[in-house]
């Protein structure tokens, strides 16, 4: 939970602070590998399949 409301970061550690994007990009490869996924790229992964899904469903390729 947010304890400060006037935190301007979308992303934040388990302490509060700003995650950083390698940071955040570390976690998701790290749940990856639990997960047994041995593919690269994760948060790059997680983009284009969010821009594949959104062009399917009929997003203009402006706004993608």
């Amino acid at each position: 939970m947010l304890s400060d409301p006037s935190e301007k970061h979308l992303f934040l550690s388990q302490y509060g602070n700003p995650l950083s994007p390698d940071g955040l990009s570390w976690r998701v490869r790290d749940y990856f590998k639990q997960a047994g996924i041995e593919k690269r790229g994760a948060c790059h992964l997680f983009r284009h399949t969010m821009a594949t899904a959104m062009l399917d469903n009929g997003a203009d390729i402006r706004h993608v």
